[in-house]
């Protein structure tokens, strides 16, 4: 897998000050998306935080500030993501679109 486009969205939702990044494979349907939801592949996709960050232009944010959670954007687990636990991504969430 590669990164195939990133897209950065100011978030200023109340309680939601640390950013966030998502991934998203490109042909995923829906029910393979509900169904692997909670069995991504969480630290391969740690090894493409760096090309995300470049292609946003944030570059300049370490990689390892990232952490994995399954409950990343709801408290359902619904939405997993890296959440920047030094809040170098203040107000920011990255939606990364992946392609085979």
């Amino acid at each position: 897998m590669r990164v195939d486009g990133v897209k950065v969205v100011t978030n200023y939702k109340k309680g939601s000050t640390h950013g966030k990044i998502y991934f998203n494979i490109a042909d995923e349907t829906l029910l393979e998306n509900l169904l692997n939801r909670r069995t991504r592949p969480y630290n391969d996709l740690r090894k493409m935080i760096p090309s995300a960050l470049k292609l946003a232009g944030l570059d300049t944010i370490q990689s390892d500030s990232f952490r994995w959670s399954q409950k990343a954007g709801c408290g359902c687990g619904c939405s997993p993501g890296f959440v920047d636990k030094d809040y170098r991504l203040t107000h920011k969430d990255i939606y990364v679109t992946l392609v085979d």
